[in-house]
């Protein structure tokens, strides 16, 4: 997960990031122990930060992954990502979190 170029996250019913690895976090200019702990409000601007809490959370209430094209703007800069997220589960099925992979295709979108 650490060597993979998309970024890999996980966090929990209350939105806070539990792991992120090292693409992840360069996204927002830190290392992934400086994100842990934050919640999508602390890295995105407001109307990104708002949409992705209503995905989580649409995923977690349904019980079904989801992926999708978005645009999401950090530090005023638009990127665009192709968001594959899932419920994050415990061992006894429970779902706990989500679970997402979100590699980055804002220069393959401009080509």
């Amino acid at each position: 997960m650490q060597n993979s170029s998309g970024a890999i996250y996980i966090k929990d019913c209350d939105g806070y990031y539990q792991f992120i690895n090292k693409s992840g976090a360069e996204l927002f200019g830190h290392a992934p122990e400086e994100i842990i702990g934050k919640r999508d409000e602390d890295l995105f601007d407001p109307e990104s930060a708002a949409d992705i809490r209503a995905v989580d959370k649409q995923i977690m209430e349904s019980g079904e992954g989801m992926t999708e094209e978005t645009i999401r703007f950090v530090d005023g800069e638009e990127h665009v990502f192709l968001d594959n997220k899932y419920p994050y589960r415990d061992q006894d099925g429970e779902i706990i979190g989500i679970i997402g992979i979100s590699p980055e295709i804002t220069e393959h979108k401009k080509a």
